[in-house]
């Protein structure tokens, strides 16, 4: 028997948004349960990087309070496994974004492949 192949098409705004939902489908496949916090803040590390100045915008925008918070939160993100260390640089993980992707495009494909044999 062949695969069923279902389609939808979300509309987002803005790659932040994009990165949510791209984070979100992978953490309710894979039963991590992150904060709403917790994805705004690997969206804007997969969006933007991470450096001084983004942890200054995510702290403007009010996603988080102070720069001890950002910090506990960043720590909490990488012990779920949606962030990862290189050296002394974070990414978010290859789970979710496999090697050679290094930014959103405007359409993101994303393949699911469900089996239960």
């Amino acid at each position: 028997m062949g695969a069923t192949t279902y389609r939808w098409a979300i509309k987002t705004d803005n790659k932040l948004e994009q990165a949510c939902k791209l984070i979100k489908i992978y953490c309710i496949l894979n039963n991590v349960s992150p904060s709403d916090t917790s994805i705004l803040v690997c969206a804007y590390i997969m969006v933007y990087g991470l450096n001084d100045k983004i942890k200054e915008s995510i702290l403007k925008a009010g996603v988080m309070g102070t720069p001890l918070s950002l910090q506990n939160e960043i720590y909490k993100v990488r012990k779920m496994g949606l962030l990862e260390g290189v050296g002394d640089k974070t990414r978010v993980s290859r789970k979710i974004v496999p090697e050679g992707v290094t930014a959103l495009t405007p359409q993101t494909l994303v393949v699911i492949n469900l089996d239960n044999r």
